[in-house]
């Protein structure tokens, strides 16, 4: 199946998406960065909040 457009959420240290779009025929554009706020969801969470930087991508399928 050939997806020609998607848009996805990483963490914005990932190292590995750049690589990997090319490996598979896309082009890899950053379109928003910003901080995701994570709510505490475990019992084991010292935490009430916390958040992390994340990256809006968008995989453009290469012709």
């Amino acid at each position: 199946m050939e997806i020609p457009l998607i848009h996805f959420i990483h963490s914005i240290d990932a190292e590995h998406l750049l690589p990997l779009a090319h490996d598979n025929g896309y082009e890899l554009h950053s379109i928003y960065q910003d901080d995701f706020r994570l709510p505490a969801a475990y019992s084991h969470h010292t935490k009430n909040k916390s958040s992390t930087r994340i990256r809006c991508y968008r995989l453009e399928k290469k012709n």
